[in-house]
């Protein structure tokens, strides 16, 4: 099943197969991360993935991002052998517009 991942403008799309197998090495990469095991462990996985999604988004398109994911440490590939599978990624990109500042009073 796809599923759309969005943060703001930016998206990702991620097929993730129904199998067990597939639910273990999401709960695998989970627990590398937290110690104990969620509810929700697709919604866990899911949600750390984007954040490892942006920044890598950040220097990558989507085959630079797969090659990284090969040997991210805490992470599998996600080129599909062990059930997901990333099919589309933005490009995270910064502009100078995007950030706000402000004068903090009496520092």
């Amino acid at each position: 099943m796809r599923h759309k991942i969005t943060f703001q403008w930016w998206e990702a799309v991620v097929e993730i197969d129904d199998t067990p197998e597939t639910e273990a090495a999401m709960k695998e990469q989970v627990l590398f991360w937290r110690r104990d095991v969620p509810e929700d462990v697709k919604k866990a996985y899911l949600s750390m993935l984007a954040v490892e999604l942006i920044r890598e988004s950040t220097e990558w398109s989507l085959p630079g991002v797969l090659e990284a994911f090969d040997s991210k440490e805490g992470w599998l590939p996600l080129c599909g052998e062990h059930g997901v599978t990333l099919i589309e990624i933005d490009s995270w990109v910064f502009d100078g517009d995007d950030f706000d500042f402000e004068e903090e009073k009496g520092k």
